[in-house]
């Protein structure tokens, strides 16, 4: 959920079916007769093209707030609240962001890289950013934020995905997010960064004395 640059309310879908074109045309034959949409950008395009489809919705220079959520399952009531508040955004620069997280991202065990949560989930991020002039309005954008994260919090599952964490979650979030291999990359931390030198992140705190 967006707004146009006229800051008309918006929903964008947003897929991606990677295989032959001609079954990649089948699978997406029911959303394309679902409505009449403002604008439809559907087409072959390269894995590039896919993950660039969104940098201009989040360019840099601008200050940026977010939080998220990790969702096993979606709800009637989960949607209705993401609705209602979708549907009165504070700034045209603040998104409802709901991914699905599945396919070749959940047939890697867990523990075969740092990032841990490889269940199919759908992931919720709440986003709004600023610049220099809409200042004033910052506050407002980031309790709106804030709001709905509690809100949908009841739906959440344990754990985030960790570059959606905003910083402010505390050394909990960060432990739930790395889930099994927190352990063994607190023993990296030991051996490679005893000094916490490299602090300025979702910080995983080395626990051997200097």
């Amino acid at each position: 959920m967006l707004t146009t640059p006229d800051g008309l309310p918006a929903v964008a879908l947003a897929l991606c079916y990677c295989g032959s074109l001609e079954k990649g045309e089948q699978v997406i034959e029911p959303i394309k007769h679902y409505g009449s949409p403002l604008i439809d950008l559907i087409r072959p395009m390269s894995y590039l093209e896919v993950i660039s489809l969104f940098n201009a919705t989040a360019p840099a220079g601008r200050h940026y707030y977010s939080k998220a959520h990790s969702l096993k399952a979606l709800d009637d009531e989960l949607f209705k609240r993401i609705i209602e508040a979708g549907s009165a955004l504070p700034s045209p620069w603040t998104q409802v962001i709901l991914q699905h997280v599945h396919g070749a991202a959940s047939r890697v065990r867990p523990t075969e890289t740092a990032f841990a949560l490889r269940d199919e989930y759908y992931d919720l991020q709440l986003m709004t950013s600023w610049n220099e002039e809409m200042a004033s309005r910052a506050d407002a954008a980031i309790r709106w934020v804030r709001r709905l994260w509690e809100q949908t919090k009841p739906f959440a599952a344990e754990g985030t995905y960790i570059n959606f964490l905003s910083g402010d979650e505390g050394a909990s979030s960060v432990r739930a997010s790395y889930g099994v291999n927190y352990e063994r990359l607190v023993t990296l931390k030991n051996t490679y960064d005893p000094t916490n030198f490299f602090h300025l992140n979702h910080n995983i705190k080395p626990t051997i004395q200097q």
